[in-house]
């Protein structure tokens, strides 16, 4: 028999987790089998959102619950079969998908806070985002298509391909709870017509009918937040761009921060062909052949830039992604030698950190040792921005400066012990990640008065692959 009372006074918020169990056994009107996962009783006091959500709906536990396996990892495939059965036989299917989205977070919450689990999480909340952005953007489409009458063709009188790229976290497939998914709205051409629509018009209204669709809050919640600002000139630009002009765009004014941004690249919804191609069109754009030092001279002055402008919140505590040895600096590290050596090297070149650290250490670029700890710290602050997160399902990652929220956090991230105990432990292995990240960060660019001596990337490398790159670095110097 469990001990739901313990685990409950374990948990962040105790007496929130009483009030919630309250709440959804008066829903749920039966005992609670005695095989019930351990990890479903500590959603309660760690979790607002999905036990509100679940006295809401009860019989999500029949569904979810009962067939819960934490070792069990969904692929986007089969995602993606659940939402098209939803969008085929459902009267209401944008609700349907809507609660398909929170029992799933459901069951992937409980292999969370089971722990071990931290790659698959990131994968199956990134999986999830991709098969509900397809359907509901397919359901918009084909809506949209019945408006007006007509299919939107080129003036060759074929289909128009679209497609909606995506990019950042989403694009890495590294989602959490609360991200916001980044978009690039690709089309053919705006040549052709549909029906009284421009091919443009239509594309446009598509695209405000998805954002719409997919941010829409209501009694169930919403699926996720869309930010489209990585299009060219961010929200001042056209908000969809046809194949052509986001080649002349890149090739002739694109930015540094936009040859990061496309190192993140997968396909999202709408033509997956399209996409494709795009990533391909896009990738000497991101992967230059030669060194290139001066974009990491922009790069370090964008990332300097970030670490100035925390100084200022530094009173409202810790941030996970954008502070001093915090998430960014650990994608800034791996971007860096992507940008500078992948188009020389392009088997370095993957969407995924995590990846990209172990192809690093595969091609010797950098040791084994390094590599371990990037891969370790990563895990480590994802797992603390999940958790985060998973309280109100809101996007933040702060920590707080107040000492009963970090206990609070802790306990999420599964710390036992008296207060004080997992305070302190808390805090030591915070500060242990968050500077070997910032020490492996700044080896990448040294004090100009060294820089003969040590290039850039001569004290992160290997010393094997330090010697290759000498030449070439400080010829470029």
């Amino acid at each position: 028999m469990v001990d739901h009372n313990g685990i409950f006074a374990q948990s962040a918020i105790p007496q929130e987790a009483y009030v919630d169990w309250e709440r959804f056994l008066e829903t749920y009107g039966a005992a609670l089998p005695s095989d019930t996962p351990h990890s479903f009783y500590r959603l309660f006091g760690n979790c607002r959102f999905l036990p509100r959500f679940l006295s809401k709906y009860p019989a999500t536990f029949t569904k979810v619950v009962r067939n819960f396996n934490a070792k069990k990892e969904k692929t986007l495939s089969q995602f993606e079969q659940e939402t098209l059965k939803l969008v085929n036989s459902s009267p209401s299917p944008l609700q349907d998908l809507k609660l398909y989205k929170y029992s799933e977070l459901i069951r992937i919450t409980m292999k969370d806070l089971e722990g071990g689990h931290d790659r698959a999480v990131l994968r199956e909340l990134s999986c999830l985002a991709y098969a509900l952005l397809r359907a509901v953007t397919h359901l918009q489409y084909e809506e949209l298509k019945i408006q007006i009458g007509s299919t939107p063709l080129t003036s060759n009188g074929t289909e128009c391909l679209f497609h909606y790229l995506s990019l950042g976290k989403m694009g890495g497939y590294e989602l959490n709870y609360s991200s916001d998914i980044d978009l690039l709205a690709i089309t053919e051409t705006d040549d052709g017509k549909a029906g009284n629509m421009s091919l443009h018009e239509f594309f446009v209204k598509l695209t405000q009918n998805v954002t719409h669709a997919l941010q829409h809050k209501d009694d169930i919640g919403f699926f996720y937040r869309v930010d489209w600002d990585l299009r060219p000139e961010g929200k001042s630009g056209t908000l969809v761009n046809n194949l052509s002009a986001l080649e002349y765009y890149y090739e002739t004014f694109g930015a540094e921060w936009e040859r990061q941004v496309f190192t993140k690249a997968s396909p999202g919804a709408g033509n997956l062909a399209f996409g494709e191609k795009f990533i391909k069109i896009i990738a000497p754009f991101c992967y230059r052949k030669t060194f290139d030092l001066e974009s990491i001279r922009r790069i370090q002055g964008m990332k300097e830039k970030i670490h100035d402008s925390m100084q200022s919140q530094l009173s409202k505590g810790f941030n996970v992604k954008l502070g001093i040895g915090g998430i960014r600096d650990i994608e800034f590290f791996v971007q860096a030698f992507l940008m500078v050596f992948g188009g020389v090297k392009p088997q370095i070149r993957h969407i995924s950190t995590l990846e990209i650290i172990g192809l690093l250490c595969q091609e010797k670029m950098i040791s084994d040792q390094t590599a371990f700890d990037l891969k370790e710290s990563y895990l480590f602050l994802r797992r603390l921005e999940n958790k985060l997160q998973m309280l109100d399902e809101n996007q933040t990652q702060i920590i707080p400066n107040d000492e009963d929220e970090q206990v609070k956090i802790a306990k999420r991230l599964g710390y036992l012990g008296s207060d004080a105990e997992i305070h302190e432990h808390f805090s030591s292995d915070l500060k242990r990640v968050t500077l070997t990240v910032k020490n492996i960060f700044d080896g990448l660019f040294q004090e100009k008065k060294s820089i003969e001596s040590a290039p850039p990337f001569s004290l992160v490398a290997t010393d094997e692959f330090a010697e290759q790159i000498r030449p070439n670095l400080l010829n470029e110097m």
